[in-house]
C-alpha cells in the first residue's frame, strides 16, 4: 500500500485538471472569436 504516492498523484491530477480545463476555456473562446468573425 503505497501511502506516500497519493499526494504525487493527486497533485498530478490536480494539475492535469486545471491544464485541461485551460485548454477547454481555450477552446470555446477561439471558438467564440471565430463565431463573431
Amino acid at each position: 500500500f503505497h501511502l506516500h504516492f497519493n499526494p504525487v498523484r493527486k497533485t498530478l491530477s490536480l494539475y492535469q485538471d486545471k491544464h485541461n480545463n485551460d485548454k477547454a476555456k481555450e477552446a470555446t473562446y477561439n471558438k467564440r472569436t471565430s463565431d463573431d468573425w
